[in-house]
Parts: C-alpha cells; structure tokens; sequence
C-alpha cells in the first residue's frame, strides 16, 4: 500500500467546496484528485467526515458524508497503528509540530509519499524525504 501523494483533508474539503469565493481552490484540488496517485490516513477520512457532518460544506447528510468516506477507501488507506503512533511522537518532537499534524505526516512517509498536499503545514518543509506542498498558495 504505496501512494505518490497524500492529501491532507483540506484539499478534499475544497474539492467539494461550492462557495465562489473558493473557486479556484476548488478547481485546484479537483485536479490534484484526479490527476494524482493519492492516498490517506484514517485520521485523514475521519476528519473530512467530522467536517462533512458538521456543515463546513452546507448541509450533508450522516449517509451522504459516509459514501463520501467511502470513496475515499478506494484509496491507499493507512490506519493508526502501535508503530505508527511512535512514529509520530518522534515527528512531533523532532520537528516541534503538533501531534496531529506529525501524525499525518507519519501517515505519509509509512504510505512512502513523496509530497504532502497541505495548507496547513509549512510550504516547502521537508520531512525526511518528504515534502509538503501548499497546492493554495497563489489561489484567491
């Protein structure tokens, strides 16, 4: 279970995003999806599902949130392991960021990703061999 990228859940929260203001978001991260050899976390899926259901996209219901889960499981998926936890505490540590963002970024590396798409993360960053990319940066 291998993925060239790992998207983060902001870039799935915009490609489904309708609001004009995120326009060119929206077509940015719709390109990376279908462009990419991408894959996840179940940190990942569990939080654009949390997002899904708490409104941030308008109104969705609990089924329609989980078939979006759903799709995303057809995906390189990695779950949370003993190892991967460590891991992650290691990363945390290291480079002073936060539990959960060192967790994704664990998530990435056991998925031997090559770039990290994030907005949340420091652009250009690397993380041992991989790379976080702000795939937003110049977008409105």
């Amino acid at each position: 279970m291998n993925a060239n990228v790992v998207l983060d859940t902001n870039v799935l929260l915009y490609a489904l995003d309708s609001q004009p203001a995120h326009g060119e978001k929206r077509e940015r991260a719709r390109a990376l999806i279908a462009s990419s050899d991408w894959g996840i976390s179940t940190q990942i899926a569990q939080e654009f599902y949390v997002n899904l259901i708490k409104g941030k996209l308008g109104r969705v219901t609990r089924e329609q949130a989980n078939n979006a889960v759903e799709s995303l499981f057809e995906r390189a998926c990695i779950g949370m392991s003993v190892e991967l936890m460590r891991e992650a505490v290691a990363i945390e540590a290291r480079y002073q960021v936060s539990y959960w963002d060192a967790a994704v970024i664990a998530a990435a590396i056991a998925l031997r990703a090559e770039t990290l798409y994030s907005e949340d993360l420091n652009h250009g960053q690397y993380y041992g061999t991989l790379q976080v990319v702000n795939p937003f940066l110049s977008a409105s």
